[in-house]
């Protein structure tokens, strides 16, 4: 947890198999992380006794290609009518960079009846990614895709779910209620977990080098790999105000790589390369981003490399 907020390591229900990635792709787990379980139980009248366990398996950080990252399309403005046999409701994830999908794993409650993922692309085009016709909250699973999935900058993930909240439902509670988005059983969700991860990240590359001077002063060496073809590359941050031309990097050399050297202050630094001063990318060396725009980040003096690669 960085600053105290969390973000998904795993996600259970019923009926789901044990998480396990690709090689050369993990979860990141930050040390001094607390791990924190939101169990969600629903009482019947007697006591029960709890079986859940977890258990991780560590990998070589050094072997590290990408990092998968936990996130959801929801719809937490629920409100399905009562008696009604097949109500639609619908919620969206928008790819604000590309990315590659790994897994899905749709989720209601009692009264899912079906769900269906799909992918629409900036060009137009879409897809069906999954399809679960006859939905079992008894019975949940988290479905692998054969092949990782390419998913454009722009790609909007589309959720539509059905539910049946009549009497014909042998599971529904109470069809004569109106049902909303909640956590116990009793209530509803719609919620599209999936997992993926960035598509230029190769944490491999490795961090910014940092080298103290004193006085919580320190230079930090940037390098960034850019796409064959990219003329020129510029560092942009608050430190510079964002602007997107407003610190050029040197290169590229025979490798590919932009780089330059600043001096920064101690504490928090957000950045991001700017291709061509238009096209902004994260430090695909860096594990640690932060805010909706998921921009690279650096916390001096912090965990950072000490010694040049």
């Amino acid at each position: 947890m960085k600053g105290g907020i969390g973000s998904p390591v795993a996600v259970g229900a019923p009926g789901t198999e044990p998480t396990v990635f690709p090689q050369g792709v993990a979860r990141l787990v930050p040390a001094g992380s607390k791990l924190v379980f939101q169990m969600h139980y629903t009482p019947n009248g007697s006591e029960q006794s709890d079986q859940t366990s977890v258990g991780l398996v560590f990998v070589d950080p050094s072997k590290v290609r990408k990092q998968i990252r936990a996130d959801t399309a929801l719809n937490a403005e629920l409100r399905i009518p009562a008696r009604e046999a097949d109500y639609r409701s619908a919620a969206a994830y928008r790819f604000r960079e590309d990315a590659i999908l790994y897994s899905l794993f749709p989720h209601m409650h009692l009264r899912g009846k079906s769900f269906r993922i799909e992918a629409r692309y900036p060009d137009g085009k879409s897809e069906t990614l999954l399809n679960v016709p006859r939905y079992r909250f008894d019975w949940q699973n988290r479905y692998v895709l054969a092949e990782p999935r390419h998913m454009p900058e722009g790609t909007i993930l589309h959720c539509e779910g059905h539910f049946d909240n009549s009497a014909a439902n042998p599971g529904n509670p109470n069809p004569d209620k109106e049902v909303r988005f909640g956590v116990q059983t009793w209530d509803e969700m719609l919620v599209g977990y999936f997992d993926m991860a960035f598509e230029e990240e190769d944490l491999r590359q490795g961090m910014p080098i940092v080298k103290a001077l004193g006085e919580d002063r320190y230079e930090v060496h940037f390098r960034y790999r850019a796409p064959a073809g990219t003329r020129v590359v510029y560092l942009a941050g608050e430190f510079n105000g964002w602007k997107p031309t407003g610190h050029k990097m040197d290169g590229p050399d025979s490798d590919g790589r932009f780089a330059t050297r600043l001096e920064l202050k101690r504490g928090r630094h957000e950045y991001k390369y700017v291709l061509e001063g238009k096209t902004w990318r994260q430090d695909p060396g860096n594990p640690y981003q932060t805010g909706y725009f998921n921009n690279s980040l650096l916390v001096l003096p912090g965990r950072v490399e000490a010694t040049e690669k």
